[in-house]
């Protein structure tokens, strides 16, 4: 299965939504982010959502899910992964399981999701 779709598939008993509490957060890492989810994100920009279905890992710790609740510019069943060194958002990597045993990955350029940081005001 690794080698078809180029992650690892969990067992059904290890499946899981991958909800708030299951990406869990220091204060002192979350305290000053702010999340939001832009009109031209294809993946919404949360800690976590009941809609993201985890069914595997990419080997190196970042859960791979598929996204029954995309962004604006997302659909559903689209395949996401949610990087280990982030607190929020998560990175589209193809539009469905079908492209992703075709070998097919999201296009360049696309809404992300990732949370957006605020950036200083100047003065």
């Amino acid at each position: 299965m690794a080698e078809a779709v180029g992650w690892e598939l969990l067992s059904p008993d290890r499946v899981y939504a991958a909800d708030t509490a299951s990406r869990p957060a220091s204060w002192e890492h979350t305290a000053m982010n702010a999340v939001g989810t832009g009109p031209d994100a294809t993946v919404q920009g949360l800690a976590g959502s009941p809609g993201w279905i985890v069914l595997g890992d990419t080997g190196g710790g970042d859960p791979i899910a598929f996204d029954l609740a995309p962004g604006p510019r997302g659909h559903l069943g689209q395949v996401i992964v949610m990087s280990h060194e982030e607190n929020c958002g998560a990175e589209l990597v193809v539009d469905s399981l079908t492209g992703l045993v075709l070998g097919r990955r999201a296009k360049e350029g696309r809404g992300k999701g990732r949370a957006e940081r605020p950036r200083p005001s100047p003065g």
